[in-house]
């Protein structure tokens, strides 16, 4: 990022990108009103530099701090391969595959609730706003002659402590791993060319994020990232620990797919272009209309559906080590 500005409205923070010859992409990021938990929040407008082949993205916005990259983040919104943005709720309780691929496949396991107030809602079922975010992430892969598998728990609860991680579990075919600290990694030894790191602590805003990453070599690369949701969003009993994940390096097959996955297909370049929106000049931010990606993803909702966090089993599924 080149720099920030606190209290700048849209048009402001264009023309200061477009004051500075290093800046290729604005954004500004909404701020919120105090509340009895939390002081308010200023609109940020934050200035980047940026390649041509990102001229598409939203850099930073996905709050993994990086430009080029997929990603899914809080109540899941995401960012396809080629920048578009769109949303994917889902359902509380129900497990959706995110990447399907011959070698690898990554489900999303959501939590969440249903609520009256519908405002500002990105998805309203039976008059009722959906509220969902990762609650684990499942990781099904073939190495060495072997599937592996590696599950990520976020915590439950209202009390989160900072020294105690927002990481309840990790599990790695099966076996629960010990607590990791900042710069712990896990390397096995079981042939699954696997490695797990405990990046660091970090502040995004006023939030506390654990930052973790999870390397397949020559597979999978991902940043983790785990958070409490927005004070609005929290329950009297959860603060709503979840996932948010980006995608640093994906070697994939023209088979890939899933609410995300299907991005990196060739045939959903044309797609996304279809689909862009231009929402400011310099902007260069795009997006897909709808609930739940309509128009945009294959299928339905139901069409992404595993039967377990750790089952390659949706309707799209293309992983073929069963």
């Amino acid at each position: 990022m080149i720099d920030s500005f606190d209290w700048l409205d849209r048009a402001a923070c264009c023309s200061k990108c477009a004051e500075n010859s290093d800046c290729t992409f604005w954004q500004l990021v909404p701020g919120y009103p105090a509340d009895e938990r939390e002081p308010a929040s200023p609109d940020i407008c934050k200035l980047y530099a940026g390649t041509p082949n990102c001229r598409k993205f939203f850099p930073g916005g996905a709050g993994i701090g990086a430009g080029c990259r997929s990603s899914v983040t809080n109540d899941p919104h995401l960012v396809g391969a080629h920048g578009t943005r769109y949303d994917f709720n889902g359902r509380p309780d129900r497990t959706f595959c995110l990447l399907t691929d011959r070698d690898v496949h990554v489900n999303m396991l959501l939590r969440g609730y249903y609520s009256e107030d519908t405002t500002d809602a990105a998805l309203v079922v039976d008059g009722k706003a959906v509220h969902t975010w990762i609650k684990e992430l499942g990781i099904v892969w073939f190495a060495n002659g072997a599937t592996h598998t590696a599950r990520l728990v976020a915590r439950n609860g209202k009390q989160q402590l900072r020294g105690d991680g927002f990481m309840k579990a990790i599990e790695i075919d099966g076996q629960k791993q010990p607590r990791m600290k900042v710069g712990d990694q896990i390397v096995p030894s079981n042939g699954s060319a696997l490695t797990i790191s405990f990046q660091a602590l970090e502040k995004e805003g006023p939030y506390d994020v654990d930052h973790y990453t999870l390397l397949i070599d020559r597979l999978l690369s991902i940043d983790v990232k785990l958070r409490v949701a927005h004070p609005k969003l929290q329950t009297p009993t959860d603060a709503e620990v979840h996932i948010n994940m980006g995608v640093a390096e994906f070697a994939h097959t023209d088979s890939v797919h899933g609410v995300l996955g299907q991005t990196y297909r060739a045939d959903h370049a044309q797609r996304a272009a279809d689909f862009q929106k231009l929402v400011a000049a310099l902007h260069h931010g795009v997006s897909a209309d709808g609930e739940e990606g309509k128009g945009f993803l294959d299928g339905t909702p139901r069409s992404y559906e595993s039967s377990t966090v750790l089952a390659a089993d949706c309707a799209f599924a293309a992983f073929r080590h069963i």
